[in-house]
């Protein structure tokens, strides 16, 4: 009697971790992960590397010829002032660009960085064997630059006013200039010739400045002379 109960209690425990098994396996099927990392060695600083990912799903998850992916990677994280699990945390790595499709496998190259500004830190920011990628993220190249221009033009109109502002500040301090005597001023918006011009004829100005200078001091002193003369005779 005993020994039933005990085979009925076996018996239930291993029908619960095959059902537990077979639900983790079929779960993991569904995920697109990395199989394998493969990258070439530079043999000069001028040398283009390749990085290329092979994936365990191809064309019948959807994966597609030059579609562009998010890499994530999962990352488990404790909660060491309760003592316990605290979950799992799906952190974005890299963006890989599919390159070849078959039914069951693809392979994908390394396509670009992600700005880590905005998210989480990782111990090791480069994509491994385990990472995974979601449909949901993919996007072409033509979307991605289109999308990476609307963020610099949005970027561009908010430094705009400030931009404004200098060169208006700029622009009022340049319209009364201080002109020191002897200075020539240049317009730094012109062309070599046009400064050369301009250097010409600010020195002609001078030249003619101290020549009508040097004529009148000579007419004044000239006005002088006979009064001092006159007085000497009488």
């Amino acid at each position: 009697m005993r020994s039933s109960k005990r085979n009925q209690v076996l018996l239930t425990g291993t029908l619960v971790l095959l059902s537990f098994f077979s639900i983790s396996k079929s779960f993991g099927e569904n995920e697109i992960t990395i199989l394998d990392v493969k990258k070439t060695l530079a043999m000069s600083d001028k040398e283009v590397t390749y990085r290329d990912y092979y994936l365990s799903h191809g064309n019948k998850a959807g994966l597609r010829l030059g579609m562009i992916l998010i890499v994530k990677r999962k990352v488990p994280l404790y909660d060491s002032f309760r003592n316990r699990n605290a979950g799992t945390l799906n952190v974005p790595v890299a963006r890989i660009k599919i390159i070849q499709v078959e039914s069951d496998l693809a392979v994908a190259r390394f396509f670009s960085e992600l700005n880590r500004k905005y998210l989480p830190l990782l111990e090791d920011n480069f994509i491994m064997v385990g990472d995974f990628v979601e449909l949901r993220s993919a996007t072409t190249e033509e979307q991605l630059n289109t999308r990476n221009d609307s963020e610099k033009g949005e970027e561009s109109q908010k430094e705009l006013p400030i931009i404004v502002q200098e060169n208006s500040t700029a622009i009022s301090s340049s319209a009364t200039p201080e002109k020191k005597e002897g200075e020539i001023k240049l317009n730094p918006n012109h062309g070599k010739d046009k400064i050369k011009e301009q250097i010409k004829e600010q020195v002609k100005e001078q030249v003619r400045e101290q020549t009508n200078g040097q004529a009148e001091e000579q007419k004044s002193e000239a006005v002088k002379k006979p009064a001092i003369s006159g007085d000497i005779q009488t």
